[in-house]
């Protein structure tokens, strides 16, 4: 498998709408190639999803692995942020980072601490990785059902040192193909529900940045020009 490279913003590709792909006219074996380094690429970059759009590819497919919720029976539980990544009070960092209550005030976290416990409080969810049990890949996934609305902290591999509360449909079913080629529907909610719009938003040149107000979404993007151009005059 090949590690993929992941598009920063302000990458121009991040706006494309991607193409459905045909199935019947796509060679499926570099369909189910692009998905196992789309995978593995994810997986490199600690991330939870990931969309072809990110690694510069014109087509409708993403992949995620959801991680689980997990009840620690006390304070010191196994896989802290401190020694192990595999859980964490984060989500990841390709999609959701803590659940919010509804009207909550929005809180923009572009210096997140080193420790990730400080960020959040201890009544925060905590997630474990599943190691690729929850591991899906979908193409040409449409939302076909959606209903409530919840608000999550998001970041993003494209947006790479920013999270912001976005306002997400809270349950949601989606058709697809799966990595065979065979037609599904999946029904969602909680966090594989906020992350498969987070993903479908990125098939069609939408990031989460552009669900935030004006005022945010224009500082957060004039933060990462300017962190863009320096790292250009670097080179």
């Amino acid at each position: 498998m090949t590690l993929l490279r992941v598009l920063k913003y302000p990458h121009p590709f991040l706006t494309t709408i991607a193409k459905p792909v045909d199935a019947e006219a796509e060679n499926w074996d570099e369909i189910t190639e692009l998905i196992d380094n789309m995978v593995e690429t994810m997986y490199a970059n600690r991330g939870i999803g990931l969309a072809a759009v990110q690694v510069g590819v014109d087509k409708r497919i993403i992949v995620l692995d959801i991680p689980e919720e997990v009840e620690p029976a006390d304070d010191d539980f196994e896989g802290t942020p401190d020694n192990d990544d595999s859980c964490t009070t984060s989500a990841g960092y390709e999609g959701i980072l803590e659940s919010r209550k509804e009207g909550a005030d929005q809180d923009l976290n572009d210096n997140p601490p080193e420790d990730p416990n400080e960020e959040f409080n201890d009544d925060a969810p905590r997630y474990q990785r599943s190691q690729g049990a929850n591991l899906v890949a979908f193409v040409n996934p449409e939302l076909i059902e959606k209903e409530g609305k919840t608000k999550f902290e998001e970041g993003c591999l494209s947006v790479p040192g920013i999270t912001a509360e976005v306002q997400r449909f809270e349950t949601v079913r989606i058709s697809a193909l799966d990595r065979d080629g065979n037609a599904v529907e999946v029904e969602a909610e909680g966090l594989f529900a906020i992350a498969l719009q987070h993903e479908i938003d990125h098939l069609d040149g939408v990031l989460f940045i552009d669900r935030l107000s004006r005022l945010k979404r224009e500082y957060i993007k004039r933060k990462l020009k300017k962190a863009f151009e320096a790292e250009q005059r670097a080179l």
